[in-house]
């Protein structure tokens, strides 16, 4: 096996759509060998086909990142079936609109659970795994809102502050064992997300990937596999001395 994640166990979340399956394929073309999850069975046995057509070794473990225990017994599973756990890519979250006052306790736990909990979750079992071997990569998949916010989107802005944040803290706390842990901050992507997002504003998915165009200082749309490609440097021996850091991956927006 050849590239430069050759053998290396890795876990990607939300690796059913967007952003995930490009991480998933990105990272087992360099050589990875792969364990997915996500809620959708169908779409997780499908991606494993695919991906061995290619070549490509990978499992499903599918279930919901809301139950803890869950998370816990994902990293446990992948360390039994494919005996480490190198890569953790913790790419699975949702998007909520709306402003402070019309954030209920539903919809604040709903987006906490999936955007935040689970990080936090999967990141300690991972941790404590990684810190007794030769330490091991993690990246979070966050958002720019997470680091500027926008209107009407209360939850999702805090809960990716929190992701970026988390890295910070774990990076204090266990970058002396080998152990390093990054965030990639994409803007609007092309992904079924973006869909939702229009559709939650009542616009045409098409006219908001225009608007998102022209908005952006490169006039372009990031496709999933530009986060990939950010995942994948973060995740391999070419970034062995970054960790903590929150990379945007955004066409420039953030200076505009």
């Amino acid at each position: 096996m050849t590239g430069e994640l050759a053998g290396r166990v890795s876990l990607v979340t939300g690796a059913t759509s967007g952003i995930g399956a490009a991480v998933a394929r990105r990272l087992g073309t360099a050589g990875a060998r792969l364990v997915l999850t996500g809620r959708n069975k169908a779409r997780a046995a499908e991606l494993v086909e695919t991906l061995a057509a290619e070549n490509i070794e990978a499992v499903a473990i599918p279930g919901d990142l809301a139950d803890a225990a869950f998370c816990d017994v994902l990293v446990a599973q992948t360390v039994e079936r494919l005996g480490a756990l190198d890569i953790l890519v913790n790419s699975a979250g949702i998007f909520r609109r709306a402003p402070l006052a019309e954030t209920d306790d539903a919809l604040w736990s709903k987006v906490m659970a999936i955007n935040v909990n689970a990080v936090f979750a999967l990141c300690r079992s991972a941790v404590c795994h990684m810190a007794g071997q030769d330490g091991g990569a993690i990246v979070n998949v966050a958002g720019d809102w997470g680091i500027k916010s926008a209107p009407n989107i209360f939850a999702y802005s805090v809960s990716k502050a929190a992701v970026i944040q988390m890295a910070k803290s774990i990076t204090v706390d266990y970058a002396r064992f080998g152990v390093r842990i990054n965030t990639v901050c994409p803007g609007d992507v092309d992904t079924p997300m973006l869909d939702e997002f229009a559709l939650q504003q009542g616009r045409d998915p098409d006219e908001l990937r225009q608007a998102s165009r022209e908005a952006s200082p490169n006039r372009r749309l990031a496709t999933p596999e530009d986060i990939a490609a950010a995942v994948l440097f973060l995740a391999s021996d070419e970034a062995q001395h970054i960790t903590g850091v929150a990379l945007p991956v955004e066409g420039g927006g953030l200076t505009v």
